[in-house]
């Protein structure tokens, strides 16, 4: 039976919550943040501190600091690790210190969606449905054994806002009913289908371009919805300025946006 009594906990704000909220104290070796996100580092610091709990921040593999990150790690001899929202990769010689005990929340149906970005492709892909997933950590990114996942439905009207509070409110249901029993050693899991796997790259901020005569009306609200505001949103180039639509441009206005600004 695989043990989880010091846990290693990876992720990002609204992942650590959910998990610390779930976890008894005594059982989490610590709180790893990425520092990719330096605006969710200083959130999870003062989190760690609150909770008088261990943190470390996971430097790029590329740099000097990883292998500092390493030593600390094998300081704190972990058996395990869970990761909820992480916006990095934990590599090899990690989870080689937990012997590979390690599982991952995705927000996706796995294997749809595997990497960065599962919300926004999966409303840029023009998907029915996306999900919640907990599988294991495997050396290929979200590809390890699944241990539970839930469905969501994509409405038309969905946003990337929208549609993560919907993952949200189903990972808090997935995580009630899947910990206890990854806990107790009371669960099954299942291989991936590989033919069937997609893998997203990382969005970038000159990603979101609308092309007027080459996407069509659907590929074109779902790329303007799946980048709605917090995010800038997605632009057109017109008269060699970008024009941003950081709301959502209903379906029957994308013929009036084509004839305003296609030439």
């Amino acid at each position: 039976m695989r043990s989880f009594n010091k846990i290693l906990l990876f992720g990002t704000s609204i992942g650590i919550k959910q998990l610390i909220a779930r976890i008894s104290a005594d059982k989490i070796a610590g709180i790893v943040a990425p520092e990719i996100r330096p605006f969710e580092v200083e959130y999870l610091k003062k989190l760690a501190s609150d909770n008088s709990m261990l943190f470390l921040v996971q430097p790029k593999f590329d740099t000097k600091e990883y292998s500092h990150f390493l030593i600390k790690l094998s300081d704190i001899g972990f058996d395990s690790i869970i990761s909820n929202c992480y916006s990095m990769i934990i590599r090899p010689d990690v989870l080689n210190m937990c012997h590979y005990n390690a599982v991952n929340v995705h927000w996706s149906y796995l294997p749809y969606n595997r990497g960065p970005n599962p919300i926004q492709w999966a409303i840029i892909r023009g998907e029915q449905y996306t999900g919640v997933t907990l599988h294991f950590i495997s050396d290929s990114v979200d590809s390890g054994d699944i241990l539970n996942q839930l469905k969501v439905t994509i409405q038309e009207n969905d946003s990337w806002v929208t549609l993560e509070e919907k993952l949200f409110q189903t990972s808090n249901l997935l995580l009630d009913v899947s910990l206890p029993r990854l806990f107790s050693g009371n669960y099954n899991y299942f291989k991936q289908d590989n033919k069937i796997a997609t893998t997203n790259p990382r969005l970038k901020q000159d990603f979101p371009l609308i092309d007027l005569k080459k996407m069509s009306d659907i590929q074109i609200y779902n790329l303007i919805r799946a980048q709605v505001e917090p995010l800038k949103g997605a632009y057109i180039i017109y008269n060699s300025d970008k024009i941003y639509f950081p709301k959502i441009v209903h379906m029957k206005e994308i013929q009036l946006l084509k004839i305003r600004y296609e030439k």
